[in-house]
């Protein structure tokens, strides 16, 4: 299949890939199909060819990495990779989206303080703007801001526990 890779061809993906946002649809076989190019290249030992095997080198791993920030950029505002994509690049957005969840989920468990209501609680607005109550007297109350933790414990509604 390397019959359809060519420096031409991988200059032209380099340059769309430099000049958009988006990723570009690529084949699938497209790092595979470009290693067996560069593999041909191998072969011959003029200095042309080895000259356009590292430029080709250079320009397949400039392709990946430029890929790789916007396939975080896409992993960060949950969005779907546009098909087909290498198998490479697939697994590195699975990953990626799999270490985003479980970043998500420990910094959501780890931010929030513990409070407990002192007194119950009527339901009230916090200097957030959220609302919570109404509250039972020894339940725990969750909030999103420092603001709202410091507005409840200062007006002695809830403590730190």
């Amino acid at each position: 299949m390397t019959g359809n890779i060519s420096y031409d061809y991988i200059w032209q993906i380099y340059q769309t890939e430099k000049s958009t946002n988006t990723i570009q649809l690529v084949p699938k076989s497209f790092y595979t199909d470009a290693q067996a190019f560069v593999a041909e290249l191998s072969n011959k030992n003029d200095d042309e060819s080895v000259a356009i095997k590292t430029n080709i080198e250079r320009l397949i791993n400039s392709i990946y990495q430029r890929r790789k920030q916007k396939i975080m950029v896409y992993v960060a505002y949950g969005k779907q990779l546009p098909q087909p994509v290498p198998a490479e690049e697939a697994r590195f957005y699975e990953n990626l989206q799999k270490l985003f969840s479980n970043e998500t989920l420990n910094t959501k468990s780890t931010n929030k303080p513990s409070l407990r209501a002192i007194r119950d609680i009527p339901e009230i607005f916090l200097p957030s703007g959220n609302k919570i109550g109404p509250v039972s007297k020894s339940n725990t109350v969750e909030v999103a801001s420092e603001e709202d933790t410091e507005y409840l414990v200062s007006n002695k509604l809830c403590e730190l526990s």
